[in-house]
This record gives C-alpha cells, structure tokens and sequence, in this order.
C-alpha cells in the first residue's frame, strides 16, 4: 500500500530537516542516531554533533570522581570524533551538562528543526521513573524529534508510515513524510486513524490509497508500523490535552522502529 508521489506532494519546502542536532555519547545507540539524522537533514541543511559530559554523575564516584569524569569525557570525545569522521558533520560541540538540559538548550540556541537521540532498551514507565533523556526530549524540545532504532541508517529508510487523524498536527507530519519521501526514494504509507470519529471527519479524497483504521491513532500506527523503517507521527507538545500528549509517547515506545515526531509549526522556531 503506497502512495503515489509527484503532482500530490505539497510545493513548500519543510524546513524540518534544515537543522540538525544529534547527542552523541558513548553508546552505540547515539551513533544510530547521528547516521538516522544524517540520512534525514536536508542537502543544504546543518547537522550539529553535540557531546554532553555530565560531572554531576561523575561525582557520585567519590573520591575517584576526576578519574571518572576524565573517562567520561575521554569516551565522548572518542565517540564525537568517529562520527565526525563518518559523518561529516557542519559542527560538533563538546559542552558540560546535564545531558537533557544541556540538549534542550543547544536545540534553543542553534534554532533546530530536528533533534535526534538514540533510543535505550527500557518501556515508557521505567522512562518515566528515570527521568530518561528521551522522554524529556519528547515533552520539552521546541521541535521536531527523531527517536532511532537501528534497522536503517547509510542506507536510508525504505518504508516509511505516517498517521493521520483529520487533527492539524497529523496533517504536518504528512507534509514532513511526503517531503522525506520524496527526497529519499522511500514508499510512503498513509494510515488514517479513526480513534472512534466518522470516516467522514477524518478521510480526504487525496489518502484514497490509505489504510483504514478504526483504531485510535497510537494503536494503528503501532500495528501499521511494525514493519516499516521509520514512523511519522504528529504531537501537540506538553501543553496538549492529556490523551492527545500522551499519542506520541506510546508510539516511540510501544514501536519497533524510529519515529520521528513532528512538533506544529506554531511550536518550531
């Protein structure tokens, strides 16, 4: 179930993938994350790499506490410059820091599109209790995210799904899928959600091709997406009605492969 692309696709560029900005720290999963972005930030865009040391974590090691933040930062160095190297990135940024605020506060500065961090093995409530970075990122960045999962990366996504809910928010990720799309050579699936409303509020004759779903939006996608590369999906922000906040967290943990959550227009900077 594809659908076509050329003479639907929206004629304004999206500026979501214009500027990048990646955490990269020692594990494997940042490094995912910077070569998802650096296959997803446009030709013309920037893609920053940031490192973040946190000494406050080092500390906790007591009196070998400079020992461990030298490790640290010697492993996050190690790890900045062999994404440089592969990746050739427009900057990278080695700052100290809690890593989320640290994060927030470069995306802020820098005006990003797009934030982009590697995904840990935990379920959305032990986030929760951890105070994960990623789901600080989810609730808090002034833009769009990348939450990656390998499966892709150099190669570039082959599948990508977007939902859609008749919701302005849902309507932004379509553009931003359909651009992507386009750009990459990747089929595009089109779910329409309809979470209990009439097919009449939520269908439009342009998504004839699109999966049906009478699911609510997280449900659908979740199911639509279990074999795809990448998953596209709209997201108020945390000042959203609880259920409609709470959309874009169970899709980034309850799927099996990256999603990108697209912040409204009004939200980015």
């Amino acid at each position: 179930m594809g659908t076509p692309l050329g003479s639907t696709l929206p004629v304004e560029r999206v500026d979501i993938f214009d500027r990048v900005v990646v955490e990269v720290d020692e594990t494997p999963e940042s490094l995912v994350a910077a070569v998802q972005a650096k296959c997803l930030v446009d030709p013309e865009g920037q893609l920053e790499l940031l490192g973040v040391l946190e000494r406050a974590s080092a500390s906790h090691a007591g009196f070998a506490a400079i020992h461990a933040a030298d490790g640290a930062e010697a492993e996050i160095a190690t790890a900045l410059e062999r994404a440089k190297r592969l990746l050739e990135p427009t900057s990278v940024r080695f700052v100290s820091g809690r890593a989320r605020n640290a994060l927030l506060a470069e995306a802020a500065a820098v005006r990003a599109t797009l934030v982009a961090v590697g995904l840990h093995p935990h379920r959305r409530t032990t986030a929760k209790l951890l105070g994960t970075l990623e789901l600080a990122v989810l609730r808090e960045a002034p833009c769009s995210v990348l939450f990656a999962r390998p499966g892709w990366g150099a190669t570039k996504p082959k599948t990508i799904v977007v939902g859609i809910d008749g919701s302005q928010e849902s309507m932004l990720a379509k553009r931003a899928a359909q651009a992507l799309a386009e750009r990459l050579g990747a089929e595009l699936e089109v779910v329409v959600a309809l979470g209990g409303k009439p097919l009449e509020d939520v269908f439009d004759p342009e998504n004839a091709d699109a999966l049906i779903d009478p699911r609510d939006p997280a449900s659908a996608l979740a199911a639509a997406g279990s074999e795809c590369d990448l998953i596209v999906v709209g997201h108020r922000g945390a000042h959203a009605a609880p259920r409609l906040g709470r959309v874009g967290e169970r899709v980034v943990y309850s799927s099996r492969s990256s999603v990108l959550v697209v912040r409204p227009s009004a939200e980015r900077p």
